[in-house]
C-alpha cells in the first residue's frame, strides 16, 4: 500500500539557508511524491561584505542593497527549482535582514535601512515601517501555516548563533504550543562554532552533531541519495552572491542532514524544597558579538535553573560575578495578545521580583498575577549598548500541575 504524501514546509530566514539545512532532505521529500513549500522570512539584503565582493563596490548605499536582496532572491529561486520546487511554492516575506532580533526582542530598528526597504522594495512586497513587528511576522506565518497545514516543518535551531536564525525557530515553536496546529518541527543548524569541519567540499564525510548540543536536544540524521547530495550541490551552486562563504556552504554538502526536535520540560509544582530545581542551562551562554571583554565587565551567566510552584515560578541564574548589568529575561506564549513578556534586571514591578544574593540572582513571577499560561519558552540574553552580546538557550517548558 502507497504511503500517503505529506505536507512539507521549509523556513528560511535568508535565502541560500533553506538549502544549506535541508536542500538535499527536501529533494528526496519530492521523490517521495510529498509536497513543499518553501517560506524565506528576509531577502538577505543586509550582508554588505558579500555584497561589496560580488558588485566591487566600495559603498554600498541602501538602494544597492535593495537590489542586492532582489537578486538573492531569484538565485533562491533558482536553487529550489534544481531540486524540484516549482517557483508558486516559494513565498518571501521581505522582513529586515539582520533585524529580526532588534526587531522582536527590542523592537528597535535603523530607520535608513527600513525606509529604504519601503521605498525600493518590490511593488509586491512593499510594507509599512510599522509591519515590521513580532506580531506581524507572527501571524504572517501563523496564516501561511493554518492555509497549507503542513505536517513537518523544517526551521533554524534554537541556539544558532546567527539572531535571524533562533528568532525564527521560536515563532515556529510559539506557533507548536498552540492547541489548533500540529506538526512536527525539525530544526536544522547552520552557525555554530567549528561546524561543520572541515569547512571545504567533502561530499564523502558526514555531518556530526556538536558535542554541545547533544545533551539538550533528540538528533536525527536523514541519510542522503548519491542524486540527492549532487543536486544539494547544483542548487548551492546557484547562490554566486555568496562567494565570500562559498567554500563554508559547501562544507553541508555531506551524506546525511541533521535535524534537532526540541521537546518542552514538564516541571510539576512542588512544595519549596532545596532539590527540586531543574537545570535549564548545562553551560554558559555563547558569546554571539564581538566586543572586547571590557563590554562583558558586568558578568556573565553560567547556569539557569528553574522552580514551579503553585503560586509562583522561580529563575536562579547564578553568575560568573556579583554585579551584572544589562541582562534581560524573556518569557514567550502564544495565548496572550502580546507575545513576549520581558524582565529587564534592577526592574521590580507588580508580578515580579528580582533579588540577588551573593553569586545567585533569582527572578520571581507571580503566576496569578502575570496570568501564565502552562507552555512557555524562556531564555535570557545580555546586552552592551544596546547591542546583543550573549544569549543564551531557549527552552520550550510546560508547567505541569501537582498530581
Amino acid at each position: 500500500m502507497a504511503e500517503e504524501s505529506k505536507r512539507v514546509l521549509a523556513i528560511a530566514p535568508h535565502p541560500d539557508d533553506e538549502v544549506i539545512g535541508c536542500g538535499g532532505t527536501i529533494y528526496q521529500h519530492l521523490q517521495q511524491g510529498d509536497q513543499v513549500q518553501v517560506v524565506l522570512l528576509t531577502n538577505g539584503d543586509a550582508f554588505v561584505w558579500a555584497h561589496k565582493l560580488f558588485t566591487k563596490k566600495i559603498r554600498s548605499k541602501p538602494q544597492d542593497l535593495a537590489e542586492f536582496g532582489y537578486l538573492r532572491q531569484q538565485e533562491s529561486l533558482s536553487a529550489l527549482e534544481k531540486l524540484g520546487v516549482n517557483r508558486k511554492q516559494v513565498t518571501f516575506l521581505n522582513f529586515p535582514d539582520g533585524h529580526l532580533q532588534k526587531n522582536i526582542l527590542q523592537q528597535l530598528n535603523k530607520k535608513g535601512y527600513l525606509l529604504a526597504k519601503l521605498r525600493f522594495g518590490q511593488e509586491s512586497q512593499q510594507r509599512t515601517q510599522s509591519e515590521y513587528i513580532l506580531e506581524a511576522l507572527f501571524f504572517r506565518l501563523q496564516k501561511l501555516i493554518e492555509e497549507y497545514r503542513p505536517q513537518v516543518i523544517y526551521s533554524p535551531h534554537f541556539n544558532d548563533l546567527h539572531a535571524d536564525h533562533w528568532v525564527s525557530a521560536l515563532l515556529l515553536q510559539l506557533l507548536f504550543l498552540k492547541e489548533e496546529l500540529d506538526f512536527i518541527h525539525y530544526q536544522y543548524l547552520v552557525h555554530w562554532p567549528n561546524y561543520p569541519l572541515p569547512h571545504k567540499f567533502l561530499p564523502e564525510f558526514k555531518l556530526k552533531v556538536p558535542a554541545d548540543l547533544k545533551k539538550n536536544f533528540s538528533w536525527l540524521s536523514k541519510s542522503l541519495s548519491a542524486e540527492a547530495v549532487l543536486k544539494k550541490k547544483e542548487a548551492l551552486d546557484n547562490f554566486k552572491t555568496q562567494r565570500l562563504i562559498r567554500n563554508y556552504l559547501l562544507s553541508f554538502v555531506r551524506q546525511n542532514e541533521l535535524f534537532a526536535e526540541a521537546k518542552p520540560l514538564f516541571i510539576e509544582e512542588q512544595l519549596f524544597a532545596k532539590d527540586c530545581w531543574q537545570e535549564l542551562i548545562y553551560q554558559e551562554g555563547v558569546k554571539v558579538a564581538s566586543y572586547s571583554s571590557s563590554a562583558l565587565k558586568g558578568g556573565n551567566i553560567n547556569n539557569l535553573t528553574v522552580y514551579n510552584t503553585p503560586l509562583k515560578l522561580y529563575f536562579k541564574f547564578q553568575l560568573s560575578k556579583r554585579k551584572i548589568n544589562n541582562l534581560i529575561f524573556y518569557l514567550l506564549t502564544p495565548a496572550r495578545q502580546r507575545l513576549i513578556k520581558s524582565f529587564a534586571y534592577s526592574d521590580n514591578a507588580k508580578g515580579y521580583e528580582w533579588r540577588l544574593m551573593g553569586k545567585q540572582l533569582y527572578l520571581i513571577l507571580d503566576k496569578t498575577e502575570l496570568d501564565l499560561p502552562k507552555q512557555i519558552i524562556v531564555g535570557a540574553c545580555l546586552y552592551q549598548r544596546r547591542q546583543l552580546v550573549n544569549c543564551f538557550s531557549w527552552h520550550p517548558i510546560y508547567l505541569a500541575e501537582a498530581c
